[in-house]
């Protein structure tokens, strides 16, 4: 019997989408979990400076990715009339 990502049976004896994209993605998804530095960090022996400099990156491109995410949703306030002068999302995002 053909089962769906869940394990439930699937309609029409079909693979359903969600285990055919499941199946697709199950390499990335074992590799990413088997990359050294997370299996380090889980077992509490990731040595400082590498926890070190992985902040220090993310410090640098969190700021960058947050306008990102910010400017789409800003544009459309302005747009619809919605965006009000205290809107805190104006300060946050930087923009």
């Amino acid at each position: 019997m053909i089962k769906d990502a869940d394990g439930r049976p699937a309609a029409g004896g079909e693979r359903s989408p969600s285990a055919e994209l499941r199946d697709q993605g199950d390499r990335v998804w074992v590799g990413l979990h088997a990359h050294p530095f997370l299996s380090e960090l889980a077992h509490g022996v990731l040595p400082l400076e590498k926890f070190r400099l992985f902040i220090e990156q993310d410090i640098l491109y969190l700021p960058g990715g947050r306008r990102e995410e910010a400017a789409p949703c800003l544009r459309a306030r302005v747009a619809t009339g919605t965006l009000t002068s205290g809107d805190p999302h104006c300060y946050d995002s930087g923009i």
